[in-house]
């Protein structure tokens, strides 16, 4: 599938709202499109999923969506949504209806739907997604995490110290990266302790470029052993004379 995005340009306020009956389930339908103009498209997509969408005349431009085959008509939603995604805009669930809103910019944090931490990550667009943090402290990952939010530094990532939640408001799909990175980073004995340490006769930068250059040298020298063992066991080496 290839996905050709399209140039956007300003907003307007007159409102559109899109509805239709609901699909017939297992149905396949053609889901190719050369240069479609992406109101033309809300339209489409609403016929065969019957889902409601509001936009604002501000969606402008056009694609093109190419598909091998029939899709089924359950992938209809998700592969526009991405397409939508691709070409600047999201949706923002609100009342049964799919509102259509820019990107980066998008709606203010306190206007998307709350996911609570034990409730499934549906791929529906603009969501606010509380995380909670079991064994690293939720303000030691901001930093990390603000290159890859949105709106970051304009209240879109927050973090609530006393009960180590993650407050993420930000694209379903963004999220679910941003959930499978932090399961790695939120394990056991992965909480890093600093200690701040007063040196009384030593030059602190001098003694923090002593012990770097002994951790490599260590390091260094325990890859050697492992390499030497590994030659060993597979028969291609013997062990060091003692």
């Amino acid at each position: 599938m290839r996905i050709l995005p399209a140039f956007l340009l300003g907003s307007v306020l007159t409102l559109t709202s899109f509805s239709t009956a609901e699909p017939v389930s297992g149905a396949k339908v053609n889901f190719n499109f050369e240069n479609v103009e992406l109101q033309n498209l809300v339209s489409i997509v609403g016929a065969h999923t019957g889902q409601r969408f509001v936009l604002d005349t501000s969606l402008t431009g056009r694609v093109s969506v190419i598909t091998r085959e029939e899709i089924p008509v359950e992938e209809v939603f998700p592969l526009f949504l991405s397409v939508l995604e691709g070409s600047g805009y999201t949706l923002v669930e609100r009342e049964g209806s799919f509102h259509i809103r820019t990107l980066p910019a998008g709606e203010d944090p306190l206007q998307a739907p709350v996911v609570g931490p034990d409730e499934p990550l549906r791929n529906t667009g603009l969501i606010t997604r509380v995380i909670l943090l079991k064994h690293i402290q939720a303000n030691d990952v901001l930093p990390m995490l603000e290159p890859m939010v949105r709106r970051a530094r304009n209240g879109s990532l927050a973090a609530f110290g006393p009960t180590n939640h993650l407050i993420i408001t930000d694209t379903a799909s963004n999220i679910a990266r941003i959930e499978e990175l932090l399961e790695e980073l939120d394990q056991p004995g992965r909480a890093g302790m600093t200690r701040v340490i007063p040196l009384q006769h030593a030059n602190a930068v001098e003694l923090a470029d002593q012990m770097s250059k002994a951790l490599a040298a260590s390091a260094s020298a325990g890859d050697q052993v492992r390499r030497s063992m590994q030659k060993v066991v597979s028969g291609a080496g013997n062990l060091p004379a003692s």
